[in-house]
């Protein structure tokens, strides 16, 4: 025997492949397209969470275009103190009074030659909303730009409008992003998220807006409580009296039996006996069979024995049994004296 070992080569499981694997996306898929928003100012739609400090902003570092150091560096002159909500992703930065804060919301920091937004808790309207369009119609990029800018120029100052397009393409897709501010006489935007422009039903949505629907492009609903894909209403089925389980007779009283007083008539031939018996409770020699009976229960469900069936087919036999039990004796006395 060889006192060698052999090497095993290492192997590599369809799973570990599959891992490695890049799927290639396809090209028309959305993640493909991208939107360029000629506006200067980055524009958070997270959800900010509420607080009970009139004094302070928040600033979303997920999505900072300046480093958070230098952010830091900005803010550590200006503010009284810090909340960082690490989880989220959010720093909250308070000031030493309110009004101080609120002049950080309506203008935007200049760091680093870039404007960064702050932004208020949520029980405070933001000033200046990116707002998402869905459902926007594929006409001209001109003709949409413009009629888009028309309609929300009713409610509030459009500072920038662009399409999704496919990267490295004017190949426009049905969703558009929009920097709106409102007006400084308004609390918040006050505008409908479902409106028919361009022969078409768009859906709008920002931050604080109420819900939309895009299955059904409706206005009170998210598209994941829809009633358009919610299953339809069947019909229930009601049992007014279930059945009880039937308790032991000896725990309950026996039920109420009626008999069923008609006998049927049944006609036997024996070679020349013939006749009719009426009630088969007259013949003692006879093994008696129950007639049919009917139980009346509580939930009023009628029960019949299936004895008419059985009696009817073997009755003429049985009389023919009983003719002849009757006749033994008198053959053999008759017999014996002869």
């Amino acid at each position: 025997m060889s006192s060698s070992k052999q090497t095993k080569m290492p192997t590599k499981s369809y799973a570990a492949a599959a891992k490695k694997a890049t799927p290639q996306s396809s090209p028309f898929s959305f993640q493909n397209t991208e939107c360029n928003l000629d506006y200067d100012v980055a524009i958070s739609n997270r959800q900010v969470p509420n607080t009970d400090l009139k004094n302070s902003v928040f600033f979303d570092l997920r999505n900072l275009p300046v480093s958070e150091q230098d952010l830091f560096d900005y803010l550590k002159s200006r503010i009284t103190g810090i909340a960082l909500r690490e989880d989220l992703g959010l720093l909250e930065a308070a000031f030493a009074d309110e009004k101080t804060a609120d002049n950080f919301l309506k203008t935007p920091l200049l760091i680093n030659e870039k404007r960064v937004a702050a932004l208020p808790p949520r029980n405070k309207a933001p000033r200046i909303l990116r707002i998402k369009l869905a459902n926007v119609p594929l006409l001209p990029r001109p003709q949409v730009e413009n009629a888009l800018t028309t309609h929300w120029g009713q409610y509030a100052s459009v500072k920038a409008i662009a399409p999704f397009t496919y990267k490295g393409t004017s190949i426009t897709t049905r969703r558009w992003d929009m920097i709106v501010e409102i007006t400084p006489e308004a609390d918040r935007l006050e505008a409908p998220v479902a409106f028919p422009l361009l022969g078409s039903t768009i859906i709008a949505n920002w931050r604080g807006a109420p819900p939309s629907c895009l299955s059904c492009k409706s206005a009170g609903h998210y598209s994941s409580k829809c009633p358009k894909h919610l299953p339809k209403n069947q019909p229930k089925v009601q049992i007014a009296n279930p059945p009880k389980p039937q308790a032991k007779q000896s725990e309950t009283t026996a039920p109420e039996i009626q008999s069923n007083t008609a006998t049927p008539t049944v006609h036997a031939t024996n070679n020349s006996l013939q006749g009719s018996v009426h009630n088969p409770a007259n013949h003692p020699n006879l093994v008696h069979v129950s007639t049919p009976t009917t139980v009346a229960s509580s939930s009023k469900t009628t029960i019949t024995e299936p004895c008419i069936t059985i009696l009817a087919t073997h009755w003429p036999r049985m009389m023919q049994w009983a003719q002849m039990m009757k006749q033994w004796p008198s053959s053999t006395t008759h017999s014996t004296e002869m």
